[in-house]
């Protein structure tokens, strides 16, 4: 059987993500892969939702002010999926991962290649240094280490002139950009399945890296583990493995790291926020945050992103941040969103204010504790 170049491209492409794909330009010479759900901004999906009568959601306090465009681009660059979001060591400034357009494999794209993914802004929303441009494929995770170093997850994607598979690469780099450390698979004998977030000790320089993204059901299933590496990128050991058991794991979407060096894993196909010591022994598993989709410590305080609630799997949930003690996972209040905004991405700085990475309405947004110490623009 005689087989087009196209068609064995689209062949071997689905088989390295085992995403559906889908066509997303039609001049593209190969298929691009499938985002989780679709990117929207039809007005009808930003109508207020409440959570049930009978949600756990109901009558938590919500003491912050939402700063829906705090963060303004400069002239001629608009905002693509803002995927992940990141304090700086500083506290106080903010880093931006984007992932260049409006779908995952955006920045592979020829037309893209020019624009920088990588953006930092100051606490007025002043875009303070943009870089990274032709260097990622699908942006999945940042993270800002004690040394104002950048880590950046990135995740699976297809090359969309040659087919092959792109990205899937963990990086360090200095905050101005120039790459200090890069990490690819195999590890731990097995290729990287969608590489989706990073966090580092502050500590000794241990290097977490959660992996494994491919879609519900697909067979073989991802890696969904949690790798651990020195900090010199040296392979130690992992955890995980994918399946619905307590210490298994499916699809680990975000990372936190605590000062005792606890490590916080939303569990996003388990619908679990999942908390591991730092070799991988199971300490506790949460699931009254909805479906997971980020994760970020401060202090004594866990901040859960869930942007997949409202739905069919979480009837008794509604989108936003939930707030809650490291120690024991009880939410005491709770951040209200709208339904079509998918929150991917939380952090918070140095005085309480919260931040959120959104695709569906693409943006990085804020939530203003009451009041701000820091003062507004």
């Amino acid at each position: 059987m005689k087989i087009t170049h196209w068609a064995f491209c689209a062949l071997v492409t689905f088989e390295f993500t085992g995403a559906a794909l889908a066509q997303n330009r039609s001049d593209a010479p190969c298929p691009q892969p499938a985002e989780d759900r679709p990117n929207s901004l039809n007005p009808e999906m930003n109508a207020s939702t409440v959570a049930p009568p009978s949600s756990p959601l109901v009558g938590l306090p919500d003491p912050y002010r939402e700063d829906f465009d705090w963060a303004r681009m400069p002239r001629g660059r608009a905002y693509g999926q803002s995927r992940a979001i990141a304090i700086d060591a500083d506290g106080k400034s903010v880093w931006v991962f984007d992932r260049c357009s409006l779908t995952g494999n955006d920045c592979a794209l020829p037309e893209n290649k020019a624009i920088n993914p990588i953006m930092e802004f100051d606490f007025n929303g002043n875009m303070v240094r943009t870089w990274g441009a032709g260097m990622f494929a699908a942006p999945h995770g940042i993270f800002v280490d004690s040394q104002d170093h950048i880590w950046t997850a990135d995740g699976n994607g297809v090359d969309p002139i040659t087919c092959k598979s792109i990205g899937n690469t963990l990086r360090e780099f200095t905050a101005d950009g120039k790459m200090l450390m890069e990490i690819k698979g195999p590890q731990g004998g097995k290729s990287f399945t969608g590489l989706n977030d990073v966090v580092v000790d502050p500590d000794n320089g241990d290097i977490f890296v959660a992996d494994g993204h491919l879609p519900t059901g697909h067979q073989p299933p991802g890696n969904d583990r949690v790798m651990k590496f020195d900090s010199h990128g040296k392979y130690l050991m992992e955890w995980g493995g994918h399946g619905s058991n307590p210490d298994n794991l499916s699809t680990p979407h975000g990372l936190a790291i605590d000062k005792e060096g606890r490590i916080y894993v939303a569990d996003r196909g388990n619908k679990a926020v999942k908390v591991f010591d730092e070799n991988g022994r199971l300490l506790n598993v949460w699931t009254q945050f909805g479906s997971p989709t980020a994760v970020y410590v401060r202090n004594e305080t866990l901040y859960v992103a869930d942007g997949a609630a409202n739905g069919p799997t979480n009837p008794n949930s509604a989108p936003g941040i939930r707030i809650a003690s490291v120690n024991d996972g009880r939410i005491v209040a709770n951040i209200p969103y709208l339904p079509g905004h998918a929150l991917e991405g939380v952090t918070v700085d140095a005085v309480g204010d919260v931040y959120g990475a959104n695709i569906d309405h693409p943006r990085a947004i804020r939530w203003l504790v009451f009041p701000s110490v820091w003062g507004s623009h």
